[in-house]
């Protein structure tokens, strides 16, 4: 599941057709931008279990748990991201 949120590996690959040397700069290209997603994936984790104790992470829409708790000023932004983060 967590590969699914690594979608810039498509783009990684569409862009090595115009380096010099793609063999060697295409793979830096995917474990950057790995790395990247893997940091950004932990930090949202990590603020989501900073918010809300684990045990009540356990649903199926974690995130919407978490922004609930967060208690946001901002009603559109946390309306938006339950819907874009919704599973369904």
């Amino acid at each position: 599941m967590i590969f699914l949120c690594y979608i810039g590996f498509d783009v990684v690959s569409s862009a090595s057709q115009e380096v010099r040397n793609p063999q060697k700069n295409m793979a830096v290209g995917i474990m950057g931008s790995l790395a990247i997603a893997t940091v950004l994936y932990i930090l949202t984790v990590c603020v989501m279990t900073g918010l809300v104790s684990y045990t009540a992470l356990n649903v199926g829409n974690p995130v919407a748990v978490a922004i609930d708790a967060a208690g946001l000023s901002f009603c559109w932004i946390k309306h938006l991201l339950k819907l874009v983060l919704s599973r369904g």
